[in-house]
């Protein structure tokens, strides 16, 4: 029964069917029943697929079904629920069929404390699932005064969450009426996640998610729920990750963000579905229809039709733990260091070949309302070109593909687009004979805003991680391309002074968007991860994930910066590594972070490099350097030295590196990264291993072109 204090709350499902069997056993029908209904509460607080608990409990209620009806009641509502949550029940808040009221007077009566409690707890969820938060908050204080024989139970846990989140949810109405009580709630829940992170942390990160957005404190609200989301779901709480994701999207849609809100909607639909919840799942689709495309992922047949490969499929998001590194950086770079519509297409058009394998690549823009060739390159020439001609002038292209990607907006990708398919009647098809083709459409606010075309002369030369690792870069150029088309007509305006302004603002928004694009590249990593069980893999997608954070942090200060071009990478040092401390459990490892900074400011070419660097280093001391120990300590120093150059230094006592070691032979990818960035900053690197490790790094400020 207090397992869960200390050990995932799914390690109890095992000890209560043992339970049910040895009161079966020795004639204890009481015995067995409470270790039933037990049962049937733990099926629903760990996150078992309903569909899957509902048949577990269908069994075990056939094992002890010659018992009497009162006393199966208890464990009878558990299941109630699991059918009213998939849309099974005529009524989703009726628990107990037509003798509800007869039964609750009964216990009412007698005082019968725990299944009075149940009944107040499963009614609060219910109502706060659905949305009836004021009944919600009505029912948990009824079931309040029942609380006391759950005290050490997973029920206390639960209890508390969903009273907390109801009273959340009216608590902008009557802050002062609530806020004291959900404190308290919140004390609690934080104690218990010291103790059993894996059931209680994500819902401690949840509500202190709700608290800063009632608080106004947004960008610690956004923190939050991604933590939340993350913990859910590498906890295996599937059901608690869709709430987090779901409070997440009405987060950004209270704030006009309703791109990022689609996402975070669309993760919640996505995984309601999965735990079965059906009555959930249609609820969203009434309230958030505009915002969802994944109902005709989830229900439509596509058949032998191109398919439109979304970056959040399984199998996709399997593919981003081998996404090339390097190009999500330059990718980042471009996006954050090019306004200007030429350069910003001609990079993106040399980083797309690079990465892809194309040997020809062809952009279409929309462009006052037509379609232009934008920009066209050829491998074997190494240029790019931008014509800027309209599609009917260019004859470089097969129509019939290019035209069936803008009508339907779905990706097309070929392996012998000459010899099969639909597409080999096309004039050009036939004259150029191109083996592999992939065309994809790019949108922005859910209109389509550009076509890309790719080809190769070689067979199967585009495959689904090539084209993972196209749309993870697309996604964040559709944004660039609006806002470099923005900065023209800024330039293009008549008064000057005027347009300072609005260029400022414009870039703001670029560095919050790009930021905003980086963290859901980081949350697909999350959401991947809780289905991965090989540790390598899962650490691989960790590693990945940190690199990301470290990039979008930087976006997050040049953002909430007064000079956009630059930040202080003091402060920016020690928000990457709180994230990183907290990431790698150093208060639970008792590995201290000694910080020497001097308040040194950096622009953006430099704080890119120099925050990935620092990322590696620190997770690669905090994952190698202290495994044969209980503590230990990291310093970081951030200096200039008497030539005005600035020096990094990240030094531990841990094991540090073997003899034969060093930087450029360690076989690691994160070291490998290292020099690779130091190279790219023109500065010097030095290892000194004669007392746990020891790297300095020697650089100058990179030049930073003026855009405004």
């Amino acid at each position: 029964m207090i397992r869960h204090r200390k050990e995932p709350a799914s390690s109890t499902l095992n000890r209560f069917l043992e339970g049910i069997k040895d009161g079966i056993e020795v004639g204890d029908v009481k015995y067995a029943c409470f270790h039933f209904a037990c049962y049937c509460a733990h099926l629903f607080y760990v996150g078992e697929s309903l569909s899957v608990a509902s048949e577990k409990l269908i069994k075990q209620s056939e094992f002890i079904g010659g018992f009497k009806q009162v006393q199966l009641n208890h464990a009878r509502m558990w299941h109630q629920l699991n059918h009213n949550l998939q849309g099974l029940a005529e009524d989703k808040f009726l628990l107990i069929g037509d003798d509800e009221t007869k039964i609750l007077d009964s216990w009412l009566e007698t005082n019968n404390s725990m299944p009075l409690f149940s009944f107040y707890l499963i009614k609060l969820i219910l109502c706060y699932l659905f949305g009836d938060y004021q009944q919600a908050i009505i029912y948990a204080r009824r079931g309040k005064q029942y609380l006391q024989p759950s005290v050490g139970q997973m029920d206390f846990g639960v209890y508390y969450f969903y009273y907390s989140l109801a009273m959340l949810a009216v608590c902008s109405q009557d802050k002062a009426k609530y806020f004291s009580e959900i404190l308290s709630c919140q004390e609690k829940i934080a104690r218990w996640s010291n103790h059993a992170s894996d059931n209680h942390l994500h819902k401690h990160e949840l509500i202190a998610a709700e608290i800063a957005k009632i608080s106004g404190e947004h960008e610690q609200a956004a923190e939050h729920y991604d933590r939340a989301i993350s913990l859910a779901g590498k906890a295996g709480y599937l059901h608690e990750s869709a709430i987090a994701e779901e409070l997440a999207g009405e987060f950004y849609l209270s704030r006009g963000r309703n791109k990022i809100a689609g996402y975070y909607l669309n993760d919640a639909y996505k995984s309601y579905w999965r735990w079965g919840a059906l009555a959930k799942v249609r609820q969203l689709e009434l309230k958030y229809a505009p915002l969802l495309n994944s109902v005709d992922e989830l229900n439509s047949d596509n058949g032998d039709r191109p398919v439109n490969i979304e970056p959040g499929s399984c199998k996709a998001c399997c593919n981003l733990a081998h996404l090339d590194l390097f190009s999500i950086f330059k990718a980042s770079q471009a996006i954050s260091s090019e306004i200007i519509l030429d350069n910003l297409l001609s990079k993106m058009m040399a980083i797309v070949m690079e990465n892809t394998g194309a040997q020809k690549s062809v952009l279409l823009l929309q462009q006052n309302s037509q379609w232009v060739v934008a920009a066209s390159g050829l491998m074997e020439l190494s240029q790019i070109d931008l014509p800027y001609i309209p599609v009917s002038e260019y004859h470089e292209l097969p129509n019939s593909i290019v035209n069936y990607v803008q009508s339907t907006e779905e990706t097309v990708m070929l392996d012998r687009a000459s010899q099969s398919g639909i597409f080999i009647d096309d004039p050009y098809i036939i004259e150029h004979q191109p083996k592999s083709v992939l065309c994809c459409p790019m949108s922005h606010q859910n209109e389509l805003q550009s076509i890309l075309y790719l080809e190769n002369s070689i067979e199967g030369a585009f495959t689904e991680q090539k084209l993972t690792v196209l749309q993870a870069l697309l996604s964040q150029v559709s944004i660039s391309i609006v806002n470099a088309r923005l900065y023209k007509d800024l330039e293009d305006h008549a008064s000057v002074q005027k347009s300072l302004r609005q260029k400022e603002i414009l870039l703001q928004e670029i560095h919050h968007r790009v930021k905003n694009n980086l963290l859901v590249v980081s949350s697909l990593l999350e959401f991947q991860s809780s289905y991965i069980k090989d540790p390598h893999v899962t650490k691989l997608l960790e590693n990945c994930q940190n690199r990301i954070a470290a990039m979008a942090m930087v976006h997050q200060h040049l953002y909430g910066n007064d000079e956009l071009d630059r930040i202080n990478f003091a402060q920016y040092i020690e928000s990457l590594l709180n994230n990183l401390a907290y990431s790698q459990g150093s208060t639970e490892r008792n590995i201290n972070l000694i910080l020497d900074l001097e308040p040194i400011e950096l622009n953006i070419e430099s704080a890119n490099p120099c925050g990935l660097i620092i990322n590696e280093l620190i997770s690669n001391a905090f994952e190698h350097g202290f495994r044969d120990r209980q503590s230990g300590n990291i310093w970081v120093k951030l200096k200039r030295n008497s030539n005005n150059q600035i020096v990094l230094t990240i030094e531990d006592d841990g094991v540090g590196f073997s003899a034969e070691q060093n930087l450029q032979n360690s076989n690691s990818l994160g070291l490998e990264l290292v020099c690779t960035l130091v190279e790219q900053m023109d500065g010097q690197v030095t290892l000194d291993k004669s007392v746990g490790t020891k790297i300095e790094i020697v650089f100058d400020e990179l030049d930073y072109h003026s855009r405004i």
